[in-house]
């Protein structure tokens, strides 16, 4: 009984073995302030550094993955480089989050995900998938350049899917992680990038057929719900 206990525990917090984190970045002094708080392997971060003077070159001897976008890959296609890695479970942050714990709580956390993912209480700027789930969904759309509405468009591809949000499907789990934010689209307050909020909310239009929670689109562009 108790070897059986102990048997079933080892394969749960051995479900997922390939665990990696991949964090957008632009402004040096809140990156360094959430890596501050990276407390495992650096061999599981990736950073997509879109930077215009590659600042995340001092980590490059910590073991890290680095890629360097000066011209700005945007918030989608930062993501999707994560999801191109071989990671079976794909942590996405916002460098705006300091986790007072460690990123090692996201470890202790994900043994609650099911087989698509988890959901964290930061929403977007904190939030798990599998690689059954980038299989199923697919990428992030980088039309949405270059930030904004990506996450939209992919909750609603989540929710066509069968994965979240819908009565007729188990939701993600949801836990609540202890971070300290730095603040919410500083790098758009900050002027260091230009949205066109009027084009991304075009774009998104014509792909749903309506704005978040008003669309009448099940495929993209072209067929309406009946």
């Amino acid at each position: 009984m108790v070897e059986n206990y102990k048997r079933k525990y080892i394969i749960k917090i051995k479900k997922f073995m390939n665990i990696k984190f991949v964090i957008p970045v632009m402004i040096e002094e809140i990156t360094d302030k959430c890596l501050a708080s990276y407390d495992l392997d650096w061999s599981q971060l990736i950073l997509v550094d879109n930077s215009k003077d590659g600042f995340c070159k001092k980590y490059l001897d910590r073991g890290a993955e680095i890629r360097f976008h000066p011209e700005n890959l945007g918030v989608a296609g930062s993501w999707n480089y994560g999801i191109r890695s071989d990671a079976d479970f794909l942590w996405i942050i916002s460098s705006s989050l300091i986790f007072n714990k460690g990123f090692s709580e996201l470890i202790e956390k994900t043994k609650e995900a099911n087989e698509y993912g988890l959901l964290t209480d930061e929403a977007w700027h904190c939030i798990g998938f599998t690689r059954k789930t980038f299989d199923k969904v697919g990428m992030f759309d980088e039309q949405f350049y270059p930030g904004y509405y990506e996450d939209n468009d992919y909750g609603y591809r989540l929710k066509l899917a069968g994965i979240h949000n819908h009565p007729d499907f188990p939701s993600l789990p949801k836990v609540k992680i202890d971070v300290t934010c730095q603040g919410t689209a500083t790098t758009l307050k900050s002027g260091i990038i230009n949205v066109r909020f009027d084009l991304l909310q075009d774009y998104y239009k014509r792909k749903w057929g309506g704005l978040p929670g008003n669309e009448k689109f099940i495929i993209s562009f072209n067929q309406e719900v009946t």
